[in-house]
């Protein structure tokens, strides 16, 4: 019987790393942003998993990620970040508006009243604003493969299933194509643009790349081809 429960256990678990999965992959950043910040308004998440959707969302952009709760009237934080930016100090700037707060500089968080979430989003704003030249100093993409034309963009498609799955541990490759027009990448695949993008349809870019499946291609971040 023990062993049946802890059978189910792991398939409702894998169930829940599964949807977190979805949902970090339907979160797109624009490249200039410096943090991000998201309210589980809907109850979609238990608590548990909040601290690993601040952790996959911070890996990928390199910015430090609250993710709030409700329970009851208070609010409930889990913050993840990368080089570059202290949680604990964040916190600490925002401690008049908090009931609590620990943790170390890459990963925290706090507890606070449910009233308090617009001063404590304001505050923390504030913070990052101070350490923006941090955070951009350290937000930096590593690239897996560079590829010098479109062709090869084609075989590495081909060879995605080699890849997977994607998780902890084997996050989404980062791919560099040089020198390619957007039609190009569409041409492909369907192309995930970055919000408030100035990509010209005649001009040549290197675009920085990552895919979490064949039919999928993400534009991280693009640079005219000079």
């Amino acid at each position: 019987m023990m062993r049946k429960e802890k059978i189910k256990e792991k398939i409702e678990n894998e169930k829940k790393i599964e949807e977190v999965l979805k949902f970090c992959d339907k979160i797109v950043i624009d490249k200039n942003e410096k943090y991000f910040i998201y309210f589980d308004e809907n109850n979609e998440f238990q608590y548990n998993l909040i601290g690993l959707i601040a952790s996959l969302i911070s890996s990928k952009y390199k910015i430090p990620v609250l993710i709030f709760k409700k329970k009851e009237n208070q609010l409930l934080c889990e913050g993840r970040c990368t080089t570059g930016f202290n949680l604990v100090e964040s916190f600490e700037y925002c401690k008049e508006y908090l009931l609590q707060f620990g943790g170390h500089f890459k990963a925290a968080g706090f507890v606070a009243e449910l009233d308090k979430i617009d001063k404590i989003v304001e505050k923390f704003k504030s913070f990052v604003d101070f350490k923006k030249d941090e955070i951009l100093k350290y937000k930096k993409i590593d690239v897996d493969i560079v590829l010098e034309n479109i062709q090869e963009l084609g075989n590495c498609i081909y060879l995605f299933p080699d890849f997977i799955p994607f998780g902890i541990g084997n996050p989404e490759p980062k791919i560099l194509v040089k020198s390619c027009l957007l039609s190009e990448l569409s041409g492909l695949s369907k192309i995930n643009l970055p919000e408030n993008n100035e990509i010209s349809l005649t001009k040549k870019y290197d675009f920085l790349l990552s895919f979490s499946n064949k039919n999928m291609l993400n534009i991280v971040d693009y640079r005219i081809n000079v």
